[in-house]
């Protein structure tokens, strides 16, 4: 079997693996696959419907898995841009799950966080990736076959925090620009359909869309943007927008 046949068939390996890991506690949305393994993208599932349309108005993160098939001692690259942010520090999103066979014949796994990614791989010579191999300095016996439960917890978790800090962090953002932009009469925009009024009314750099039923009366907050009035292109048939 060639090299590539060889990887390749690693790959599906690591990917139907992680799989029976993530689907029964995550919507698993994506999956971008290359010969060595496969980056999957997934969610807290929302537990109705309100949950669901509610996320329209806050920032949605995925947790980000990268899942990678190894023989023996080969070794396993992971690019440094998945691991850490622009500032060095690990994305609490991203996550490692390697995948071998032992010599009985028995499934193995190690699961990381970024954090413990930058603690425990080393860099190539590159210094573009982290690499994990088995050595006799390095057998990685904290992070091996980690109990499912505890696997999909901490990946909720960093999934939770990630958004916590985002969702902070955009109100920062709106804070600074409120407390030193000079005031000046918001941009709105209105929009009548037979059922409701749709209103896009821009506050400094934040451009909220409300919806209005005039039947009853009810104001609801359809989502919510960073960003310029003129911008956005909104559909209230569908209560959907595009940004130009």
């Amino acid at each position: 079997m060639s090299d590539l046949a060889k990887s390749e068939e690693n790959g599906v390996k690591g990917e139907s693996r992680i799989l029976a890991i993530l689907v029964d506690d995550f919507w698993v949305l994506k999956r971008s696959v290359d010969v060595g393994g496969a980056d999957f993208l997934v969610q807290i599932p929302a537990e109705n419907l309100d949950e669901l349309f509610d996320r329209n108005n806050k920032i949605q993160v995925f947790g980000i898995i990268q899942a990678k098939y190894f023989e023996n001692n080969n070794q396993v690259k992971i690019l440094s841009k998945y691991v850490e942010c622009d500032k060095g520090l690990p994305r609490t999103e991203f996550f490692v799950l390697l995948h071998s066979t032992d010599k009985d014949g028995e499934d193995i796994h190690f699961f990381f966080t970024a954090n413990e990614v930058q603690k425990e791989f080393y860099k190539d010579k590159t210094n573009k990736h982290y690499c994990f191999s088995l050595t006799q300095d390095r057998n990685y016996a904290d992070f091996k076959n980690i109990k499912k439960k505890i696997i999909l917890r901490r990946i909720k978790e960093g999934i939770l925090s990630t958004e916590k800090e985002r969702n902070m962090d955009l109100i920062k953002i709106i804070y600074v620009n409120t407390q030193h932009t000079v005031s000046h009469s918001p941009a709105t925009r209105i929009i009548e359909t037979n059922d409701a009024i749709h209103k896009l009314e821009q506050k400094n750099s934040v451009v909220q869309i409300t919806k209005t039923s005039k039947a009853t009366g009810t104001e609801q907050i359809v989502s919510t943007f960073l960003g310029n009035i003129d911008d956005i292109d909104y559909n209230p048939v569908s209560d959907t927008c595009t940004v130009k």
